[in-house]
């Protein structure tokens, strides 16, 4: 996230919110070009949020519905 200050900032007061209020995290849609760091940020953020590692999984691995509830 270098040059995002202001973006990490946010995101920082989010996590803190969501924790001390018990309110639910406002989903985030992450773009950008492969490896400048999207599923790093989005692990980050979970790891902070829940203490634990996240359920992690994109489209591409996805074919059929039910493919998504046999990963949950």
């Amino acid at each position: 996230m270098i040059g995002q200050t202001e973006v990490v900032r946010q995101l920082l007061n989010q996590i803190r919110f969501v924790r001390d209020f018990g309110e639910r995290f406002p989903d985030k849609l992450f773009v950008g070009s492969a490896g400048v760091g999207k599923s790093s940020l989005a692990r980050a953020i979970a790891e902070r949020l829940i203490n634990e590692p996240p359920l992690q999984f994109n489209g591409a691995d996805l074919q059929k519905p039910k493919m998504m509830v046999e990963r949950l």
